[in-house]
């Protein structure tokens, strides 16, 4: 059967058969996409009373009903006259251009499947992929849906996420806040640690195991770096640093520290 055997079987119909088989292809269509429909839905309710991560209930929702759709989108072609096989020798002829032409679009399928079956993620963290920040609110067949915090919807291709670093900011129930501040060469390292020890032990989300801890970090070339660092709960973590930095500002200029700024000194040399 070659490639023109699709517009031979058309031609050697009659009219009416014609028009009848084209009417009950569109009836199984819509008939079937009603059922896709219900019937995907009745798997995301069984899936999720199974309690299945929502990550793959979500996903394999629309891996069901697409595979639904499929085989009615084939009824409804056979019914209306067009010969899968016949269809199938013309597709198999570009099959070359087709492959380069989904190559990306297969990419991101694997690249789903890698998502689900590694999890580096759940729905609602928020995280760093693709070069794209946000909360994780759906894993689809070939995207990753965020949405960020000023409430922007970020689709990220599956394979940009899987090719690259992936930062998961929720991975954990608590983090670690780390605050450098500077204080001048003639201020009190021990002062300024009291003062920074008493700033994070006493805001009520700051917690005590880890408890809070004050270092030098470096000798600068014009300051002393301090570290002060404290570990709260996840989700209070923007907060939390807000306050703390706030705070700090007002303390340090509260007890006369210095908050030194970088200083050059130039040497003008006259002529003789």
């Amino acid at each position: 059967m070659n490639n023109f055997q699709v517009i031979i079987d058309w031609a050697n119909r009659d009219l009416r058969s014609t028009l009848l088989g084209i009417a009950a292809g569109i009836l199984i269509f819509f008939i079937g996409r009603w059922l896709a429909h219900r019937l995907t839905r009745y798997a995301f309710r069984s899936m999720q009373r199974a309690h299945l991560d929502p990550l793959v209930v979500r996903f394999l929702e629309t891996l069901i009903f697409w595979g639904l759709m499929a085989t009615v989108i084939i009824a409804a072609l056979r019914q209306a006259g067009v010969y899968i096989t016949s269809l199938t020798a013309l597709l198999a002829a570009a099959g070359v251009g087709i492959g380069l032409a989904l190559k990306d679009s297969l990419s991101n399928v694997a690249s789903g499947l890698m998502i689900l079956l590694n999890k580096p993620y759940a729905i609602n963290n928020f995280v760093d992929v693709g070069g794209a920040t946000g909360s994780v609110e759906e894993v689809q067949i070939f995207n990753t849906v965020l949405r960020t915090s000023d409430n922007i919807r970020v689709i990220v291709p599956n394979s940009s996420i899987t090719s690259n670093n992936i930062k998961n900011y929720s991975a954990f129930e608590t983090r670690r806040i780390d605050l450098v501040v500077s204080i001048g060469y003639g201020d009190n390292i021990g002062l300024a640690r009291d003062l920074l020890m008493d700033l994070m032990t006493s805001h009520p989300l700051v917690l005590s195991v880890p408890p809070p801890t004050v270092d030098v970090l470096d000798l600068a070339q014009s300051s002393v770096n301090l570290a002060a660092r404290s570990w709260v709960l996840t989700q209070d973590y923007g907060r939390v640093r807000s306050d703390l930095l706030e705070q700090l500002k007002s303390r340090l200029d509260e007890s006369g520290f210095s908050l030194p700024y970088p200083q050059q000194v130039v040497h003008v040399q006259q002529p003789v």
